[in-house]
């Protein structure tokens, strides 16, 4: 054999292999056409496996080698008889709506969504539904989510609100703690004593302190002045400035409010977020007879806590001093802090160099007494832990 055989039906001939047969597919194509034609598909036969033992397949002559193939599917009646199925192996193909339709795998019963689970996967939801997906701005957080919130408040002016409010600010960014520090009046200097030369209501701003930021280096402060009324219409309505405010201050340890002077709108406002209200007075005749108001005032407080009192600018060298001081505790009792404010030039100098206190002069007196200040606080109310699972906000 020199050749190589152009075809493979060549080959089966050349090789004489019995129980061979070179099958015309092509017909075997027609016939199956034919068939589905007809309403009736031939099952398929098995063939002998070749892994099989040879035991099973014993040499047969010729003539019965022609009866192993495939069986013709011959339909003479459309419904043949039992006998005749049995020998034509084939499977009736029902035409549509004449039986019950072939079910498939039942689907899974998914669980029904629930509304706690409607609320979650903000990024998800805020894809197809930002509306509905964002925050409303008017939102109030639960009072356990809140941090601590001190309002500074007085009816006399000049009494050192506002540097109260920023040297404690600060004395608390050296102790870790990130504090928001808002103002209320149109004209405030609270950016000044942190080395600001503007004033920019409406606006979040943060200060850093000098020196290379890191692990070592004091907390930055934030700041915020509220302006506008935008009081609620009604009692159902939230207050947007407030609800500003604590959105604002979300990530900060404690939040420190400046009350603009005698603004009692305001000071009524404030006393819904349950405050601790620290009462700067000074010892002399002017803030003392604004005690009967603030009491009048403290009355209406939501948590039923009485305002607590701060001398400022004390001076134990003066006998008057000292006697206003006697007086006030017999009247406020524990209400009046233990300890005062010393009275020292140096605040104002700080002042006009464009920082606190505790920057200008750190060793000095009054800057002890606002350390104690900060510690007394920190032991009346812990700052706020950031948990965990927070979402980070663009400012």
């Amino acid at each position: 054999m020199t050749e190589t055989p152009e075809d493979i039906a060549n080959l089966y001939s050349r090789a004489r292999i019995e129980w061979t047969r070179y099958w015309d597919f092509s017909a075997s194509r027609k016939q199956v056409r034919q068939q589905l034609r007809l309403g009736v598909v031939r099952a398929p036969l098995e063939w002998p496996s070749t892994a099989l033992p040879v035991a099973e397949f014993p040499s047969q002559p010729q003539e019965q080698i022609a009866q192993v193939q495939l069986q013709e599917a011959t339909i003479k009646d459309p419904d043949p008889q039992p006998e005749q199925k049995s020998q034509v192996q084939a499977t009736e193909i029902e035409p549509q709506g004449a039986s019950e339709p072939e079910r498939g795998p039942q689907a899974e019963s998914l669980p029904q969504t629930t509304q706690v689970a409607a609320t979650r996967w903000y990024a998800l939801r805020s894809i197809f539904t930002p509306v509905q997906a964002s925050v409303a701005p008017s939102s109030f957080p639960a009072f356990e989510q809140r941090p601590p919130i001190v309002v500074v408040f007085s009816l006399a002016g000049g009494v050192g609100k506002t540097c109260l409010v920023a040297t404690l600010g600060r004395v608390l960014s050296a102790l870790a703690e990130h504090v928001l520090l808002a103002e209320t009046a149109a004209c405030g200097i609270l950016p000044f004593y942190f080395g600001s030369r503007e004033l920019r209501p409406g606006v979040v701003r943060t200060f850093f302190p000098p020196g290379a930021f890191g692990e070592d280096c004091d907390a930055p402060v934030q700041m915020l002045n509220l302006q506008g009324e935008g009081s609620p219409e009604d009692g159902n309505q939230q207050d947007p400035l407030l609800a500003d405010l604590l959105r604002d201050g979300r990530g900060a340890n404690r939040i420190v409010v400046d009350v603009a002077t005698a603004n009692r709108k305001w000071m009524t406002r404030m006393l819904s977020l349950r405050p601790t209200l620290l009462v700067p007075i000074l010892p002399d005749m002017s803030s003392v007879a604004c005690l009967g108001s603030l009491e009048a005032l403290d009355a209406g407080s939501a948590n039923g806590e009485k305002a607590l009192y701060l001398l400022n600018q004390f001076d134990a060298s003066s006998p008057l001093h000292r006697d206003v001081r006697a007086i006030l505790q017999q009247q406020l009792g524990d209400r009046l802090l233990p300890f005062v404010l010393r009275r020292s030039s140096l605040v104002s100098e700080a002042l006009a160099e464009g920082m606190t206190v505790i920057d200008y002069a750190p060793g000095s007196e009054i800057a002890a007494d606002y350390h104690d200040l900060a510690g007394w606080l920190r032991s009346l109310s812990a700052p706020a832990t950031a948990g965990s699972g927070g979402r980070w906000s663009e400012r």
